[in-house]
């Protein structure tokens, strides 16, 4: 009988993955699930909402239908992990600087592992690395990976 081999990122218990819709953090997403369930980790996803208080201001119902938004996203992912077996807690926030609740999340969650895609939605992140991928690299507490392009 073969041995089974304990996963080499084992150190990695607690995953964080933070979706927006795009096609990268679908890889991102898609990333996180292999290594939950390979690793038997706990796998988290986030999606925090870009909120502008004075938009949101001009247009309050908004803020609502945006958080649908981000809950039908939530709830794919987390069909989507369900279907290869892994659970999964999905987290939703809303802040200007979108970096800040994955970041804030990883340190009360003590996650070990955060997983971005390279890019965003925005066009301005689709032409450099993402802003939020920057600066979720540059202020977590824990190891990131970031899930390029055409991964």
């Amino acid at each position: 009988m073969a041995q089974v081999q304990d996963c080499c990122l084992a150190l990695y218990n607690s995953v964080l993955v933070a979706v927006d819709g795009s096609k990268f953090s679908e890889l991102a997403l898609d990333e996180g699930i292999n290594i939950a369930k390979a690793c038997k980790s706990r796998l988290f996803v986030i999606n925090v909402i870009d909120t502008n208080e004075e938009f949101m201001a001009l247009a309050p119902d908004l803020e609502d239908l945006i958080e649908d938004k981000a809950k039908e996203l939530l709830d794919k992912s987390r069909d989507k992990a369900a279907a290869q077996d892994v659970n999964c807690e999905t987290i939703v926030h809303f802040d200007y600087q979108t970096y800040r609740p994955i970041i804030k999340e990883a340190q009360e969650r003590k996650i070990s592992l955060i997983i971005v895609g390279s890019h965003g939605h925005s066009a301005l992140e689709r032409t450099m690395m993402g802003s939020v991928s920057l600066r979720v690299v540059a202020h977590s507490p824990c190891p990131v990976l970031v899930i390029p392009a055409g991964f």
